[in-house]
């Protein structure tokens, strides 16, 4: 796809427990996401996908993926959660990050979206340390 994927992390982070492999999707839909952004971003001559680990405070740490795509507008990113709503048309099922949010949330975390058109996106993922 010619996008460039980094990764920045924090590995004085101490352990936590959540579910591997429901992390990994998590993070998959929102990495995926990222790069179809990315993908369909024509005005830009590079691409990048930031996925970071950190921490947000001192109870919490977050994961978020930043991507320079083509962003979105305040009405799009306050219906990103809902059933069924897609920006992809065809191609997609509105259920990626529906199933983030609720990964999220048995997790008893939080998703923070910011957005700009044009720019890209940012989704943080806060989770608590205990």
């Amino acid at each position: 796809m010619g996008i460039e994927l980094k990764c920045q992390a924090n590995y004085s982070i101490p352990l936590v427990r959540l579910d591997p492999a429901s992390i990994k999707r998590m993070l998959n839909n929102l990495i995926w996401n990222a790069m179809e952004a990315c993908s369909k971003d024509t005005c830009k001559k590079e691409h990048v996908v930031t996925v970071r680990v950190d921490y947000y405070d001192k109870d919490h740490f977050m994961f978020e993926v930043e991507d320079n795509g083509i962003g979105m507008e305040q009405e799009e990113y306050e219906k990103l959660f809902n059933e069924c709503f897609t920006t992809k048309g065809g191609s997609g099922t509105g259920l990626g990050l529906m199933v983030v949010n609720k990964i999220v949330k048995e997790h008893s975390g939080r998703v923070e979206v910011m957005s700009a058109l044009g720019t890209g996106s940012t989704f943080r993922v806060i989770f608590g340390l205990n």
